[in-house]
Parts: structure tokens; C-alpha cells; sequence
């Protein structure tokens, strides 16, 4: 939950037609927590399972922006913070 509401907060306020893709496990807590979305939250945003996204990361999608907010991203994103993205190989 805490993953898609930080996703969710970094779209523009006017965003429409949001695709929340989840791995098909997650989406089911999701759906325990929040309900099912009635139809005016349907028209704004839609749950989509999807396999190949690992269990606790999403992507949201919408008609002008994407966000990865997959767990392996975030691991990357992570690692350059630490590591700066100064290595060897990126002097080469």
C-alpha cells in the first residue's frame, strides 16, 4: 500500500485513466484493504495484475507519465545513492 500511495502522490494532481499494475498476489491485499474501487473510482484508475512484477513494487501507468516503482528499481535507485554512480566502469 505504502509503495502505490508514494507512486500515486508523485502524479499530477489532474491525472486520468491510472493503471495501477501490481503482481496478482498484491493486488488481492489491495483490494482487502481498500474494497472494491465503485465506478466513478474505476473511470480514474484500474487495478491491472501483472505476473512479472515482483511481489511489493508497481508501475502506474497513465496517458502522460509512467512511474517504476518496482522493487528492483527501487534497489537501483538505492545502490546510486549509496555508491554515488561513480564506479570504474562509468569513467570508461
Amino acid at each position: 500500500m505504502a509503495v502505490v500511495r508514494e507512486s500515486l502522490s508523485a502524479l499530477p494532481v489532474n491525472a486520468r485513466r491510472i493503471q495501477i499494475r501490481l503482481n496478482p498476489e498484491d493486488i488481492a491485499l489491495i483490494n482487502d484493504a481498500l474494497g472494491s474501487p465503485d465506478q466513478q473510482e474505476q473511470t480514474r484508475w484500474q487495478l491491472i495484475d501483472d505476473p512479472v512484477i515482483s511481489r511489493g513494487g508497481c508501475k502506474i501507468i497513465t496517458e502522460t507519465s509512467r512511474i517504476d516503482a518496482t522493487v528492483e528499481s527501487r534497489i537501483a535507485q538505492l545502490i546510486t545513492q549509496v555508491f554515488g554512480g561513480d564506479r570504474e566502469s562509468d569513467r570508461q
